[in-house]
């Protein structure tokens, strides 16, 4: 995960734009549950993350490319730690450590420049002439080796009001490409202590008159917002389509289970931008994983519950959808849409997310000519399904089918064949499932074939 740290300001009377050339150009307002303004509220953007700000005592923002942050450095992952209080700089460096500070107006030009060298105990501080300038805005940068230190001040009336540091971080990258072929696009993110963080579609660089609600951490409807992802899972919305009160198990879905067992189940997205396909759904690759799924209740409390992907979310404000037990457990009697995160996480050992061992089914209508097989009751989703001849030959990797979600195709030439095969199942959690079958059996509709895991062949 990359870092970037921000030291942001913002005047307690108005905001002065910086006059940097600009392509982006995003305001609007901040408002709390009571619809009374939101001060201080974090304002940034997640592909374009070296920009932010905050909201003023209006609840307004100005989000532009003169929102400048400064970055960490990639190599060491860490910040000089530096804190102004009004005009005095403080350091903390490693003892003999040099630095630079740097002044600029708004119109980019050098006002002030001065070295810094940490005394023995690595601390220092310095007076900047902020005091005496005339009201606008002006950036301190501090350099120290190959980290830079960003900090925005707005001067009025010659007084000098300046923020404090922040981190923020993310994997990007889907984003980033989307936005290299694409019309500009990103998300707003917009953040307060003690309220959910709303996550805003952008796809415009230049809009005004947005308006931000945020609720409260753990209410149960919270202001919608678009996902985030990671490696390991993703940040947004957590809804139910199932009863709280009165659980059912999964009697169908997108992944095309059919009717089961499995009281442990919900819905995942299939877009992060509305109609994109950017989602977890993944054309239904993501089916049979199982998560771990978090949310915080407006006390403190921290729910969670595990639960299998059976399902598909396409509207547009879908982070996972709970069915089934699990809307129970994270929601108890207040249903509804909370902000939370999930984990992939393996299904081994959990409750009520397998009805039977993990096997291989073959789809209905399946014959000599045309077959389609899918895995249930696995650890998690279904990285590749290869085959060989039993014993021989190359194995041949079986191709997501396009005629339905969560299923592969069998080649026919296996499907015509009375001899044995060997086929393998691998899951994205690094484990395997094996079977040895006559090959015109995986044409025999609706059959079902237990898996032999981790086999040593």
């Amino acid at each position: 995960m990359n870092f970037k740290t921000a030291i942001v300001m913002l005047s307690t009377v108005f905001f002065f734009q910086m006059t940097f050339s600009s392509d982006i150009h995003l305001s609007g307002i901040v408002l709390n549950e009571h619809d009374q303004p939101v001060f201080g509220a974090r304002v940034s953007l997640y592909i374009r993350d070296s920009l932010s700000t905050l909201t003023d005592q209006n609840g307004k923002f100005e989000l532009t490319e003169g929102s400048i942050l400064s970055s960490i450095n990639k190599k060491t992952g860490k910040l000089p730690f530096v804190t102004q209080n009004g005009s005095v700089l403080k350091f903390d460096l490693k003892p003999g450590s040099h630095a630079e500070v740097i002044i600029y107006d708004s119109k980019g030009s050098k006002v002030f420049r001065s070295p810094v060298i940490a005394g023995v105990n690595g601390n220092n501080t310095i007076r900047l002439p902020l005091a005496d300038m005339t009201s606008g805005v002006y950036l301190t940068v501090v350099n120290c080796r190959e980290i830079k230190a960003v900090i925005r001040n707005v001067i009025c009336a010659n007084e000098v009001h300046c923020g404090k540091p922040d981190v923020i971080g993310g994997n990007r990258e889907f984003l980033r490409k989307l936005s290299q072929t694409e019309e500009f696009r990103d998300i707003l993110i917009v953040s307060a202590e003690g309220t959910q963080t709303v996550r805003k579609a952008i796809t415009a660089s230049v809009q005004k008159e947005i308006k931000i609600k945020l609720m409260p951490t753990g209410v149960g409807h919270v202001t919608p917002g678009i996902p985030v992802f990671t490696d390991k899972g993703g940040i947004g919305d957590v809804t139910t389509y199932g009863s709280p009160s009165d659980p059912e198990f999964s009697q169908g879905g997108a992944c095309n289970y059919g009717s089961t067992g499995i009281h442990y189940y919900a819905a995942i997205n299939v877009n992060q931008f509305p109609g994109d396909l950017g989602g977890q759904w993944q054309g239904g690759q993501i089916c049979g994983a199982c998560a771990r799924v978090l949310v915080r209740t407006r006390d403190g409390e921290i729910r969670s519950t595990v639960l299998r992907i059976m399902d598909k979310c396409p509207d547009d404000n879908c982070g996972i959808d709970l069915g089934g037990a699990p809307a129970g457990e994270i929601m108890k009697d207040q249903p509804g849409r909370y902000s939370g995160e999930w984990e992939w996480v393996s299904c081994e050992g959990a409750q009520g997310v397998s009805d039977g061992p993990p096997s291989l089914h073959v789809k209905e209508g399946s014959g000599k000519w045309w077959s389609l097989v899918q895995v249930r009751n696995g650890p998690g989703a279904v990285l590749e399904i290869r085959a060989r001849k039993a014993s021989e030959g190359e194995w041949q990797s079986l191709s997501w089918a396009t005629e339905a979600e969560n299923f592969l195709s069998v080649p026919v030439e296996i499907l015509q064949d009375s001899d044995e095969w060997e086929l393998e199942v691998i899951w994205r959690t690094g484990v395997s499932g094996f079977l040895r079958i006559a090959g015109e059996k995986l044409g025999v509709e609706e059959a079902a074939y237990e898996l032999e895991m981790n086999a040593i062949r």
